[in-house]
């Protein structure tokens, strides 16, 4: 009996070591040494600066309340779109919230998803309606950069245009630069929404959703992340958060797994 006590009280031990070892207030991040996290300083309605300088939006909010549950001191570091990716994956900053990218999972590491993206194609008004990927052939398209859509669209014979500025882009389709842009679902609701482009209009494209998650090159960052958001998921605070922006379907949340 007493050599199970021992046996028992090693084990407890052994976890708690282990507990601490992989705990968020074990990673070395501190109020003299806080996280960096890179944002966009233009990617509304995600992360953004707004007109007072101060980080906001969904991606914003939800880091606040993650990094406060994990109890790890933070600040912002925006930066612009082409250079966000880069400060990620050199290390410049600590975390950043980036699509996933199979091209990318062996040089860092992605959490679980926060929410899926659903691509649509924008067109103006008067044009061709219930368009397939098909119907996409010798159209002047504008996009964001993306391997996987580029390589799809490319195959089926789409005239691409790869942009940086996608409210410019989407102004630029509304004047007639472009036959359409594909972006995601809640960017051609709130751009739309935003700058008044009433002539144009959305439709869904059958392209695979993608998800949309942490990234960091610390591994242990990420292992704390994925165990904290599992806990908001399930609480329901994802859902609290990105509510504005979380993919729909006539007024219900697509599952997002």
């Amino acid at each position: 009996m007493i050599m199970m006590k021992l046996r028992l009280y090693s084990i407890l031990l052994l976890m708690s070591a282990f507990a601490i070892a992989v705990s968020a207030d074990n990673l070395g991040f501190s109020d003299k040494k806080p996280l960096q996290f890179g944002i966009d300083k233009d990617y509304a309605p995600l992360e953004f600066v707004n007109e007072k300088g101060v980080p906001s939006g969904a991606d914003v909010e939800c880091t606040k309340l993650l990094m406060k549950r994990l109890n790890i001191p933070f600040e912002y570091k925006p930066n612009t779109w082409g250079a966000i990716a880069g400060d990620v994956l050199q290390g410049r900053v600590d975390l950043g919230m980036m699509v996933y990218s199979p091209y990318r999972k062996d040089v860092t590491n992605y959490s679980r998803a926060v929410i899926r993206l659903y691509y649509q194609i924008v067109t103006r008004k008067g044009t061709e309606k219930s368009y397939g990927l098909r119907d996409m052939h010798n159209m002047k398209v504008a996009l964001m950069a993306s391997r996987p859509v580029r390589d799809t669209l490319q195959k089926i014979g789409a005239n691409l245009v790869i942009i940086e500025d996608l409210t410019k882009a989407m102004k630029d389709l509304s004047a007639g630069k472009y036959d359409a842009v594909v972006c995601y679902r809640y960017q051609a609701k709130f751009l739309i929404g935003k700058h008044k482009l009433d002539n144009l209009v959305q439709e869904d494209l059958t392209l695979t959703p993608r998800e949309y998650c942490y990234v960091s090159n610390n591994k242990k960052l990420i292992d704390a992340i994925d165990k904290e958001l599992e806990k908001m998921e399930d609480e329901g605070l994802i859902d609290e958060v990105y509510g504005n922006v979380a993919s729909t379907f006539n007024g219900v949340i697509i599952p997002r797994w």
